[in-house]
């Protein structure tokens, strides 16, 4: 296989001129205000029209100057979102009250939400495509996947094949498909999903993105990799390699020349199909988004989300503002920290947690059964009402724990409460 990049990771500790194998200029690191939500998702259909999604979904109209809150509060954790005009998009994710896995469908532009699917089988959908107004499909735990000829009046159950988590969807017409789950499965179909055929062919999940029938692109999270494939997906090229145990976090392409890719805690973007690239350095970010001119885009992490309109060399700042809960919100009248779900569990389990009053601080940590400290989950500033965050079973460096007993702690305010859960491999 031919290897065109090798990005070398290495520890960091200043957040600027940081010096990388690859040419270009490192940027300036923005100044990071604590935000109010958990994000997981991020779309954007213009230049002013976007939404972030994971404990709700917020709606700016202005570039993300500002954001608004959805009218009402239905109980949903966001694991994606696709809005496929300023109006109309999906979200796919799980209904807290009941751990169902559920798709809902907005058509004012986020500010409303119904259920259109919900599937008792999994407690999480987590990913959803639309190539149009009509067709569309999701994807999720237990390797659910599920499809929409109608524009989600009904949806189908089709058979992928495994029972693990499917973590990415993508498709490039009604006929060709591909999927990327947990434990290395990588699907695809010819078929619009009818039959999916298992490639075994990556280590970890990650992100799929094709631009025709042919050729595509895989990042993996585990033992990050970037891999290339011109036969849709029949075999496999390593085209940009880590040669650490990081994390590879997102991947944007406009087109098969230009390009994102975060790995580790660092932004590279190419021009010319990964055959060189241009390191920005250090990078606060987890998810991105880029319009198609290719200058202007939007970045998020777990503390903070950005601007830039130079293709990411330089980002301004962009708190969140004028968000308020619904008036159905519900807010607690105590502090209390649930037990994980699922318990035992591999490769990741939920924990949720009700914060009363007004809100405050909270810090959500792992540590092992000596206790050491394991991951930092959460350290923010919350809203009051129930919130969730995910644990994939890794350290802060992004390496997979082994098999044994974890506890989790949670801190609000003066209060902590600490639970035990169980990982087995």
């Amino acid at each position: 296989m031919t290897k065109s990049i090798i990005i070398y990771m290495i520890p960091t500790i200043v957040l600027a001129n940081i010096a990388t194998p690859l040419s270009g200029q490192v940027g300036e690191s923005p100044t990071l205000n604590a935000q109010e939500f958990l994000f997981t998702s991020i779309d954007f259909v213009d230049s002013l029209t976007g939404w972030l999604a994971g404990e709700t979904v917020l709606r700016t109209t202005d570039g993300g100057r500002t954001w608004q809150a959805p009218e009402d509060s239905i109980g949903v954790f966001y694991h994606a979102i696709d809005f496929i005009d300023p109006l109309t998009g999906w979200g796919a994710g799980l209904r807290l009250r009941d751990t169902t896995g559920v798709l809902v469908h907005s058509t004012d532009g986020g500010k409303t939400w119904q259920t259109s699917y919900e599937d008792t089988l999994t407690e999480r959908l987590k990913t959803v495509t639309f190539l149009d107004s009509t067709y569309g499909w999701a994807a999720g735990g237990d390797g659910v996947i599920i499809h929409t000829r109608d524009g989600g009046v009904t949806w189908q159950r089709q058979q992928s094949g495994i029972d693990r988590d499917l973590d990415w969807i993508t498709f490039v017409d009604t006929l060709h498909g591909w999927a990327i789950g947990r434990e290395s499965h990588l699907l695809r179909t010819e078929d619009g999903g009818k039959t999916w055929l298992v490639n075994q062919a990556v280590d970890g999940s990650g992100k799929v993105v094709f631009f025709d029938q042919s050729l595509g692109y895989i990042l993996t999270d585990l033992f990050p990799v970037l891999l290339k494939t011109t036969d849709g997906g029949k075999s496999w090229e390593v085209i940009v390699q880590n040669t650490g145990t990081e994390t590879g976090y997102d991947l944007f392409m406009l087109d098969s020349l230009r390009a994102w890719v975060i790995l580790d805690a660092r932004l590279t973007r190419t021009q010319d199909g990964f055959a060189t690239g241009t390191s920005f350095g250090f990078t606060p970010w987890r998810k991105i988004y880029f319009l198609n001119d290719g200058l202007t885009g939007w970045g998020f992490g777990t503390s903070g989300f950005a601007h830039t309109l130079d293709g990411g060399r330089t980002w301004t700042d962009g708190p969140i503002t004028s968000v308020a809960p619904g008036p159905e919100a519900h807010v607690p009248q105590r502090f209390i920290l649930h037990q994980n779900y699922p318990n035992p569990f591999n490769p990741e389990t939920a924990i949720s947690f009700e914060i009363p009053g007004i809100g405050g601080q909270v810090t959500v940590t792992v540590y092992d059964i000596l206790g050491r400290k394991v991951k930092t989950l959460l350290d923010r500033v919350m809203l009051p009402g129930e919130h969730r965050v995910v644990w994939d079973g890794r350290n802060d460096r992004g390496v997979l724990q082994a098999s044994g007993i974890f506890l989790y702690r949670v801190q609000f305010g003066g209060q902590i409460q600490t639970r035990k859960m169980l990982l087995l491999r």
